[in-house]
This record gives C-alpha cells, sequence and structure tokens, in this order.
C-alpha cells in the first residue's frame, strides 16, 4: 500500500545533492508530477532557491493541478528545468515521455517503487510494467513474477532508460541513494546535445 513521503530522508538526500550541484546559478523550475501532499517541494523550497513550483496530482487537493502527469509530460510544452518523478510504482513511461519530448537541460527525480517484499509476506505475482515489458523484449507475454523478484529489475531499468535518454541528452550525472525495501531512488542530470 502507498504510503506517500515514507522514507523521506533518502528521497530528500538526492534531491539536495542535485539542486546543490546544478541549480545554484540555475534556480530550480520545478514539475513534481506525483506531488502528493507536496511534502518534498515544500521542505525544498524552504532550503534552496525554487523560481517556480508546479504541482500536478490525480486527486484535487489545495495548490495542486488535478490532472494525468503523463498527458502533461506527453504533450511536451513545458519550460521546467527540473522534473520530479516520485512515483510510488513505474516512472518509467514517464521518464521516457521527458527524454522524447524535453527540448532543454533537465535533472529528473525518480523513485521507483512497488508494493512490500518483506520475506514473510505470502509470494504473489505482480505484473511487470508494460514499458518495462516492451524494454526487455517481452511484451508478446504477460509477464508476472513474485514480488522479490521484480526488485532485480530496478537496476536493468535505469541502464535501459538512461541508454535511450543518451541518444539525445548527455548525462552529466546520474546518482542513486540509498535504496529502500521496496523502492529505488535516482537522480539524473540530461544535458541536452
Amino acid at each position: 500500500m502507498k504510503a506517500d513521503n515514507s522514507n523521506i530522508g533518502p528521497k530528500l538526500l538526492v534531491r539536495r545533492h542535485f539542486l546543490r550541484e546544478f541549480h545554484r546559478d540555475d534556480p530550480a523550475r520545478v514539475l513534481d508530477c506525483f506531488a502528493g501532499e507536496g511534502v518534498l517541494w515544500r521542505i525544498l523550497r524552504s532550503e534552496f532557491n525554487v523560481d517556480s513550483y508546479v504541482g500536478i496530482d490525480q486527486k484535487r487537493k489545495r495548490g495542486l493541478i488535478a490532472a494525468d502527469s503523463l498527458r502533461i509530460l506527453r504533450a511536451g510544452k513545458y519550460t521546467e528545468n527540473v522534473i520530479d518523478l516520485d512515483a510510488y510504482g513505474s516512472p518509467w513511461e514517464h521518464f521516457d515521455q521527458v527524454v522524447k519530448k524535453c527540448h532543454h537541460s533537465v535533472t529528473v527525480f525518480l523513485t521507483y517503487g512497488f508494493r512490500n517484499v518483506s520475506a514473510v509476506m505470502p509470494i504473489s505475482a505482480c505484473a511487470i510494467p508494460k514499458i518495462l515489458s516492451e524494454a526487455a523484449g517481452l511484451n508478446r507475454f504477460s509477464v508476472s513474477v513474485p514480488p522479490s523478484l521484480a526488485t532485480f529489475a530496478a537496476p536493468l531499468a535505469i541502464r535501459y532508460f538512461l541508454g535511450r535518454a543518451s541518444q539525445t541528452f548527455n548525462i552529466k550525472k546520474a546518482y542513486q541513494a540509498e535504496p529502500h525495501t521496496n523502492a529505488f531512488y535516482y537522480g539524473v542530470r540530461l544535458e541536452k546535445k
């Protein structure tokens, strides 16, 4: 079950690292695609120079835009230089759209999370996201694996999508914060070729 802002420490760590390195002279203009309650960026805006913040969430919440963030990324009409994809699930379809549609240098934060995979829970199948099964060449099959095996997809996914990004961007830096038992936290700086 999703818990907004669970394990907030590593999420803040990776964001602070990139904001210090890449947004000192180029203040952040943030597009937060899975804003939730907006807690992460409320904290970060008190610490860093953030020129603008646009929070998007599927649920209507005060101060946020209620919309499908994937549709906004597909349109490609944003100018923000920081895209936050703190999905509790798969951020890869969103990241793929950033790579395809973004026409400027950008810092991207990704959370790849899945339901709890503790050793005491019963093993039942969970689906691999469609875009990941396509990346692995498994799109002709219905792919489900035990949740404990889904954790092995994270390193493969980030490598695959960074490889795709490198066709149109120089990857200035890619960083992973300490993983949680059921989530991986990444920061990526993409500079337009």
